[in-house]
């Protein structure tokens, strides 16, 4: 995981910006400009520390979004009010496109412990909160409200989703973040127990290359 202080919702700066524009005859330049560099700081960061997770496509227009964030920056110093409100429609443009495309998480439980009174080991717990700030951090990178559908194997929620819900819950309230969540068991992620005919190949595994590779 990565910190960089308060994460910040998109869509709130972008909506204080545009309605500045929209709204007033006089564009308060410097309060423009933090609000962009709130969303230039998150962007970046963002890319560094998660481009290797984010789809090519979705990470172009990521990268576009960042490109004209910052021209938009420049252009709130110079007070160029053309080439604000150029910048400005741009960046909306590509972080609406980033955001039509939906992303899809396929998670297993995290890793259990043996421990009494626990359910999670150390590690399990690590990989729980670094799923579910992930998927916070892509909610409030989003402009559009946000639909998230959690299937599951079983109707009673695993702790990583109870965790993943947290954090969802906490984008919310940033911003006023508007997040729908609906949750179902889909019985395709419940494979049963294993049947008689996997044990017969996984037989055949252990007799062929023995019980450590079988």
């Amino acid at each position: 995981m990565f910190g960089f202080g308060p994460k910040n919702d998109v869509q709130f700066y972008l909506n204080k910006i545009r309605h500045n524009i929209e709204s007033s005859q006089f564009l308060n330049f410097k309060e423009n400009k933090n609000y962009a560099e709130k969303i230039h700081d998150f962007v970046k960061h963002y890319i560094k520390h998660r481009q290797v997770e984010i789809h090519p496509t979705k990470l172009s227009h990521l990268k576009q979004a960042d490109y004209y964030c910052k021209s938009l920056i420049e252009s709130l110093d110079k007070e160029d009010k053309e080439t604000i409100l150029k910048n400005f429609q741009y960046l909306l443009t590509e972080f609406n496109d980033y955001a039509q495309f939906g992303s899809v998480y396929l998670l297993r439980h995290a890793d259990k412990t043996k421990e009494v009174g626990r359910n999670l080991s150390s590690l399990g717990v690590k990989q729980m909160k670094d799923v579910a700030e992930f998927i916070q951090e892509e909610i409030l990178l989003s402009p559009k409200p946000v639909k998230i559908k959690i299937y599951t194997s079983e109707v009673k929620r695993t702790h990583i989703f109870s965790k993943v819900i947290h954090h969802i819950n906490k984008a919310k309230k940033l911003g006023e973040k508007d997040v729908r969540i609906s949750d179902e068991e889909d019985k395709r992620l419940y494979m049963g127990p294993l049947s008689e005919g996997v044990f017969v190949i996984y037989g055949a595994a252990i007799k062929e290359f023995g019980p450590k590779d079988g």
